[in-house]
């Protein structure tokens, strides 16, 4: 008896859970609205770039991590860092803040 029970609910919850599926939209590509500027420097970051607020990295580039700076009008500057090589990517990601 519970068996049956059992084998019932989970065809039901089976076949909810296909019902309730939907198709995701497609995901476009949109335009590029942040504005990516060259590094100054090839051994420095500038020092109006502002204070660092975070370090962040990503598990698909192990070796390189992300330098998030705050500046006085609170744009934020993003400078990409490979710490194993001691190399920078030549361009900044800058997010202006309104």
């Amino acid at each position: 008896m519970s068996a049956r029970l059992i084998l019932v609910l989970f065809v039901l919850s089976v076949c909810l859970g296909l019902v309730s599926c939907e198709k995701i939209d497609e995901v476009r590509q949109t335009k590029r609205t942040l504005e990516m500027v060259p590094l100054q420097f090839k051994d420095a970051i500038p020092m109006e770039y502002g204070r660092l607020v975070a370090v962040t990295s990503n598990s698909q580039y192990p070796k390189w991590a992300q330098l998030w700076f705050e500046d006085e009008d609170r744009t934020i500057s993003i400078v990409i860092v490979n710490f194993v090589d001691g190399n920078f990517v030549t361009n900044v990601l800058s997010i202006p803040r309104k």
